[in-house]
Parts: structure tokens; C-alpha cells; sequence
């Protein structure tokens, strides 16, 4: 009885080594090769591509090259774009939040698009200071000299008060439209506002108001026998322009006086004096308007008055 459930045992021992330990298999598992490349799926590179196809020789299938004719794993930046082919090196080539196509981390003009530049100057529209080419700037004042009224002069405002294309700063005639600058006697003074265009005379002296200054009035005293200006100190910071005019025989002759936009009149007295007094505020450039209203007709005479630091302090009396 013994002997038998033995056997019985070791029979029933063989039976589960047979059953839990399967024959191994006599060769590797069949994966398919979907793409047809000669190359089995499991072992394939480029799903769908030609493996076998590697023109820049970088262990990355054509197919599935990045960036081919340069090695797809080199990439400084780490921004997944290979370094031949990276649009900005040292950046992230995927940041663009303006969209144009230049990464943040290369962008000239953030919020605009780089791609844009209608003058050709490097500079995109978006961030251009002025139509022209924004990288001279031959004074260094921060303005480009193709929109640099001033473009030789450094600290020079961009003001141009008659449109010349002149900065004042600059412009021998500030107040008087002269592109070309015409200067004949070289006096500094341009021609378009000269009052003697052919004689020098730096500190255009005219006595007698007329326009036609001292140096060039073979008597300059005939037509405006006496006038005078003087600028005294007002309230504040302002001055009082006094124009006073002085004829022999002149009673009851109109002196009227316009500065800017301010007029005087008043009559002239029996001694043939007569004066106005205008209030202007602070320094700058006044123009001044004087008529003289006689039985005989009117003489008028036009010209500036710069008041300034260096402007004397004086009345006419």
C-alpha cells in the first residue's frame, strides 16, 4: 500500500513540473515591419519612414530628421531645435509671444513684427523712430540723422519754427523759411533775413527801424529820426517792451505799436514824443509792428525782439 501512494505521488510531482514550466520558444517573436523599411516595428526609429535613409549620417532617419544636412543631436540651447537649425541661438526657439516668427529671446521689437521694415534699416516699423536709417546718428544726441533737424549738433532741440526742415538751433534764419542757408556776406546771419544780405553785419544795428540795417543805409537817419525800444523788468518774470518815437513837428501824429499779438496806440504830444508799454511774459521772441499815422500817410517798420539773459535792462527815458 505504501509503494503505490509513492508512486502515485511522484507520477502527480512529474505532472506539474510538465504543466507549469511551457517549452521555451525555438526563435524570437515575429513584430511586423509596417513601414516595409527592412526594419521590424519594435526595432524601428522613424514610424513610417525609411530607416535605412540617413543623408546627414547623425543616426536620425530622413523621415524623422529635424534638421537635415546637420547632426539632429547637438542643441546648446536645449530648446529641442537642433543647433543647426535653431532660429535663436542661446533661447528657446518655441517663445514668440508676439508671433512673428523671431523668438522672444532674439527679438528686436517685442509686440511687433520683425519681419517688417520699410526703410531697410534693420530697425523693424514697429519700434522706429523715424523713416530713414535709424543707426546714423552722427551727433549722438539719440535722434537719427534722417529725422534730426539739427543732425551736426549735439543737445540741439527739434524745434523748427518756420518748417524749413532746419532745427532753430541751427537755422541762420530761424523764423524765416531759407533751406539752402544763403549767407553772401558771411556774417552768419542768412540772407533771407539779413538786413544788410550784402554787407557784413553780425549785430544787425538799424537805428532807425527801418529794416534796412546801419551798415549798408548810407544815412540811417532820415526816414525814423528817433525811436527807441527798452525792456525793463515787470511783475514776475515779465518785461515791459517800451517803444518810444520822437518827430519834429509831429502833434497830434498816431503811434501804434503791435508786439505779437498785443496792440497799443496813443497820440503824439506837442513836444512830437510818444510812447507805448506792453507787458510780455519772459524771455523769448517778440515780433514788433511800429506805425506812424500822419496827415502825410503811414510809415510802418517790422522787425524782432529777442529778449534773453543778455538782454539790457533799460528804459527809454
Amino acid at each position: 500500500m505504501t509503494k503505490k501512494i509513492l508512486i502515485l505521488m511522484f507520477i502527480i510531482f512529474v505532472g506539474l513540473i510538465i504543466v507549469g514550466c511551457p517549452t521555451p520558444p525555438t526563435s524570437e517573436p515575429e513584430f511586423g515591419d509596417s513601414d516595409g523599411d527592412g526594419v521590424e516595428d519594435f526595432y524601428d526609429k522613424c514610424d513610417g519612414g525609411d530607416d535605412r535613409l540617413d543623408y546627414d549620417e547623425d543616426g536620425v532617419p530622413d523621415d524623422c530628421d529635424n534638421c537635415q544636412g546637420h547632426d539632429d543631436n547637438l542643441d546648446a540651447d536645449g530648446d529641442g531645435v537642433p543647433d543647426g537649425c535653431d532660429i535663436c541661438e542661446g533661447g528657446d526657439d518655441w517663445v514668440d509671444a508676439d508671433g512673428d516668427g523671431v523668438p522672444d529671446y532674439c527679438d528686436n521689437c517685442e509686440g511687433s513684427n520683425d519681419n517688417l521694415d520699410a526703410d531697410g534699416d534693420g530697425v523693424p516699423d514697429g519700434c522706429d523712430m523715424c523713416v530713414g536709417d535709424n543707426r546714423i546718428d552722427s551727433d549722438a544726441d539719440g535722434v537719427p540723422d534722417d529725422c534730426d533737424v539739427c543732425p551736426d549738433l549735439w543737445g540741439a532741440g527739434q524745434i523748427d519754427t518756420d518748417q524749413d526742415g532746419l532745427g532753430d538751433d541751427c537755422d541762420n534764419c530761424p523764423d524765416d523759411s531759407n533751406a539752402d542757408q544763403a549767407d553772401s556776406d558771411g556774417d552768419g546771419i542768412g540772407d533771407a533775413c539779413d538786413n544788410c544780405p550784402n554787407t557784413e553785419n553780425a549785430d544787425q544795428a538799424d537805428t532807425d527801424w527801418d529794416g534796412i540795417g546801419d551798415a549798408c543805409e548810407a544815412d540811417d537817419s532820415s526816414e525814423w529820426p528817433d525811436i527807441c525800444v527798452g525792456v525793463t523788468q515787470g511783475y514776475g518774470d515779465s518785461y515791459i517792451i517800451e517803444i518810444c518815437v520822437k518827430y519834429e513837428d509831429s502833434q497830434g501824429w498816431v503811434l501804434k505799436t503791435k508786439i505779437n499779438d498785443i496792440n497799443e496806440r496813443t497820440t503824439i504830444s506837442s513836444d512830437g514824443e510818444a510812447c507805448t508799454n506792453t507787458q510780455v511774459s519772459g524771455y523769448g521772441s517778440y515780433s514788433l509792428t511800429v506805425t506812424v499815422e500822419s496827415p502825410g500817410g503811414t510809415d510802418t517798420i517790422t522787425t524782432t525782439l529777442i529778449i534773453d539773459s543778455s538782454t539790457p535792462i533799460s528804459s527809454c527815458g
